[in-house]
């Protein structure tokens, strides 16, 4: 059962099923020293300072604006390595010149033979790589395992193994740009239960070792959902994950490690459209509340919403709430895009109704790339602070993502044709 405080903004919150429908079908699968507490933030600072510092190398200004999210690998299944030349190509073809092409790669696969692979390809292909550094799934769970910390509570450990990867490879861009994780507040993406202040420690442990080890470095958080309730703790209904809204965890994040997100050099943002099915003009802003957990959040200006395709302006405010200058920033949106009703697989494991055909999200796609001068919303090519715009996704595995894939895929992972929305990207891609 939802329950809203007093404090909450009239925007926020719902009561019961709606809740519970809208999440399911959206989700793809101290006090007692103050003297030393005073020197544990003075400290903070100070580090936080230093992150900045050195975090503020140039960012190539050449990435093009559109690219893709491949699933050469989505951590549970994979495609043979010799699908991926010609998944690439079709990666090519929707893609800006070097436009971003993202991709996962788990801990435990952290082969510099296998990888190479896509590296080499991307460089073929004009496109700029990003990785997504994860750890490793959780098959009888249904989940992304937590990091587990060293002896001492660090994640030093967690940075040296993925600084040795990325240094055995051979890079063609001018900047190797990693994501540390993904969606951190989703208990999907966290061993079942999101900790803010543990992901927090992962970044300051990780980010330490890769900006000392690794040279021309770019690194962006793992995005957050922008879409989930706070759960209070208690499993969502129907599932076995804790759930924690956007807004509380970045003030709990910070709370633990002041400056954190000064350790970011572009900011990462999944802004989906609504509910993965709206046309792009409607967006809102709302946090939700179940099982007594309060919201926090302060109302933002008016056209500034958490939901929707500009929901990156939301977190550059609220990071601003927080004391961060935010002008600095890009942004790269790493996933969006909308699901469709034209499957493959119509028992895909991301199938739910109502999705639009393939032929409407073309139109999305061209309305928010371009924008449209009579609605309240910023199309993605004008505005100046998107650095690039990873559509999700290209090529799942035909069980899991036959809604999503901007391919048709068949279990083998040989391409069938392209949807209407593909080639729609493929025309802004040319054009832009």
């Amino acid at each position: 059962m939802t329950e809203q405080t007093e404090q909450t903004p009239p925007t926020i919150g719902i009561d019961g099923q709606p809740l519970i429908d809208e999440y399911q079908a959206y989700r793809k699968w101290g006090a007692r020293m103050i003297i030393a507490g005073f020197l544990l933030l003075t400290v903070s600072a100070v580090v936080s300072a230093w992150w900045q510092a050195e975090s503020n190398i140039p960012i190539a200004d050449d990435i093009g604006k559109l690219g893709v999210h491949l699933l050469l690998d989505d951590g549970r299944n994979r495609w043979d390595s010799d699908l991926w030349t010609e998944h690439i190509a079709y990666a090519d073809a929707i893609s800006s010149e070097n436009g971003i092409a993202v991709q996962v790669i788990r801990s435990d696969d952290l082969s510099p033979e296998r990888w190479q692979q896509y590296l080499d390809l991307a460089e073929q292909h004009q496109l700029t790589p990003v990785l997504r550094l994860a750890t490793t799934f959780d098959f009888e769970n249904g989940w992304w395992t937590a990091p587990t910390p060293d002896a001492d509570g660090s994640y030093v450990t967690w940075g040296e193994n993925y600084a040795d990867f990325l240094n055995s490879l051979t890079w063609y861009s001018d900047q190797k740009y990693v994501i540390l994780l993904n969606e951190p507040n989703n208990g999907h993406e966290w061993g079942g239960n999101p900790d803010p202040e543990a992901y927090a420690q992962f970044v300051v442990g990780v980010a330490s070792v890769l900006r000392e080890q690794v040279e021309d470095i770019v690194i962006l958080n793992g995005a957050f959902d922008l879409n989930l309730p706070n759960t209070n703790g208690q499993p969502f209904p129907n599932s076995n994950v804790v759930l924690i809204d956007a807004n509380t965890f970045l003030e709990r994040m910070e709370a633990s490690e002041a400056g954190i997100f000064n350790t970011f050099d572009i900011w990462n943002s999944h802004p989906y459209p609504l509910d993965i099915r709206a046309h792009p003009s409607q967006q809102v802003y709302r946090f939700d509340a179940m099982n007594g957990a309060e919201i926090t959040a302060e109302t933002p200006p008016d056209g500034i919403y958490n939901r929707g395709i500009n929901g990156y302006e939301w977190e550059l405010w609220k990071l601003a709430q927080l004391g961060y200058d935010n002008t600095h920033w890009q942004i790269m949106i790493t996933e969006t895009g909308w699901r469709h009703n034209n499957p493959v697989n119509a028992e895909s494991a991301d199938s739910a109704p109502d999705y639009p055909s393939p032929e409407q999200i073309a139109d999305f796609f061209q309305l928010a790339f371009m924008g449209d001068e009579d609605a309240d919303y910023i199309g993605w090519l004008q505005d100046e602070r998107v650095l690039s715009v990873a559509i999700f996704a290209l090529n799942g595995v035909h069980d899991e993502w036959s809604h999503t894939n901007l391919l048709q895929v068949d279990a083998n992972g040989n391409i069938l044709g392209q949807y209407a929305h593909y080639d729609a990207l493929a025309t802004i891609a040319d054009t832009e």
